[in-house]
């Protein structure tokens, strides 16, 4: 609205200035300067204000071009993809008490909890998971320690979690890791789970 008025105004500055230069009030040098200088002020403000509508229109296409994407991503069937699986074998000593790791990308919604509860949900992905929680790349950074909620759109299951640890995985990226307050194996759409995903869903 503002930027509006400020566009009103520098086009009226330029008739006005135009109007003092070539009409027939426009014979001294008085008026040549004033004229002059309402001109020169109206292209001006014209400039400046036309350049700040352009910007905030590329603004508002990027933003909905950007929102659009995360929508896509939500309503795609294809949102789970394994990559692969990592044997107990393969793991430290002191994780092969943990549930067997899955490589698989997930669409989640992070929920941060918050005193005021102001902040909405965050689109974010696993990296893998399993029957005690799992690693997910957040657009946000979240301390650790933090009370979350992940929610899955598809299957609308809502999990609370504690995170764990944070590192920044890229420019845009956090690698949360983060843990169930109660083992939840049937969280995960998965249909084939490993087998002891199954021994800690009956020793719950």
């Amino acid at each position: 609205m503002f930027n509006q008025l400020l566009m009103a105004f520098g086009v009226l500055c330029c008739l006005l200035g135009a109007a003092i230069l070539f009409g027939t009030a426009g014979t001294s040098d008085a008026s040549v300067f004033a004229g002059g200088v309402m001109l020169s002020l109206g292209i001006i403000v014209t400039s400046v204000s036309f350049g700040t509508w352009l910007r905030w229109r590329k603004y508002l296409k990027t933003k909905a071009t950007h929102n659009a994407g995360l929508m896509s991503d939500l309503k795609s069937p294809a949102v789970i993809r394994p990559l692969g699986l990592k044997s107990s074998h393969d793991r430290a000593p002191h994780e092969r008490r943990r549930s067997q790791r899955i490589m698989v990308q997930v669409a989640v919604l992070l929920g941060i909890e918050t005193p005021n509860q102001e902040r909405p949900p965050t689109l974010g992905f696993t990296t893998w998971v399993n029957a005690h929680g799992g690693l997910l790349e957040s657009p946000v950074w979240i301390r650790p320690g933090q009370r979350i909620t992940l929610a899955i759109p598809q299957s609308r299951k809502e999990a609370r979690c504690r995170v764990l640890r944070v590192q920044r995985a890229s420019e845009e990226s956090f690698a949360t890791a983060f843990e169930f307050d109660r083992q939840s194996p049937e969280f995960w759409p998965i249909a084939s789970p490993p087998l002891d995903w199954a021994v800690v869903a009956s020793v719950r």
